[in-house]
């Protein structure tokens, strides 16, 4: 269980950096426009959540459930690394494009825009997807099996008792 919560960890620490950095001109506030993972990929944040409510519900339903749970999140995480893979610049330049034409007014593709100076990408989103495949094999992992998963207290200890005690003494 610990694994798992790491590797989500390490999952929500890389969406949430800087994947896209903007410096736009004095016209549009002059600062930087920062784009995180979570502003360029809003699905992100639910996949956590979503594995942060497996994990709750893994401590009061058996570990079967947990097992299920895990391998429709690694498909859903799967889903979303590739869509990562495939689209992360075009959805930064999206959300930057977003930002910038709610600052001015002006919805300009960001390529093309008057108000860009300069824009650089970070490793970041590289970084989400290592961080991404780690929480996949996890979650293949607790799937298959390879972690014991924790089960729900049992009601009665086991316990060797004699079927009756007084059954010689009539």
């Amino acid at each position: 269980m610990g694994t798992w919560l790491v590797s989500i960890v390490i999952l929500a620490v890389t969406a949430g950096q800087s994947w896209g950095i903007f410096e736009v001109s004095l016209e549009a506030g002059g600062a930087s426009l920062e784009v995180s993972g979570f502003e360029a990929f809003p699905v992100i944040g639910t996949l956590i959540g979503l594995q942060l409510i497996a994990i709750l519900l893994s401590f009061i339903t058996s570990p079967v459930v947990t097992r299920v749970v895990g391998a429709v999140v690694a498909g859903l995480v799967l889903f979303n690394v590739g869509d990562v893979l495939l689209n992360a610049w075009s959805m930064v330049n999206l959300s930057a494009q977003r930002d910038l034409g709610d600052r001015t007014g002006i919805v300009q593709d960001i390529a093309s825009s008057d108000f860009v100076i300069a824009s650089s990408v970070s490793w970041w989103s590289s970084a989400y997807l290592i961080a991404g495949l780690l929480n996949i094999v996890v979650l293949v992992g607790i799937t298959i099996g390879w972690k014991d998963l924790p089960s729900r207290a049992k009601s009665k200890p086991d316990r060797d008792l004699p079927e009756d005690l007084w059954g010689d003494q009539k």
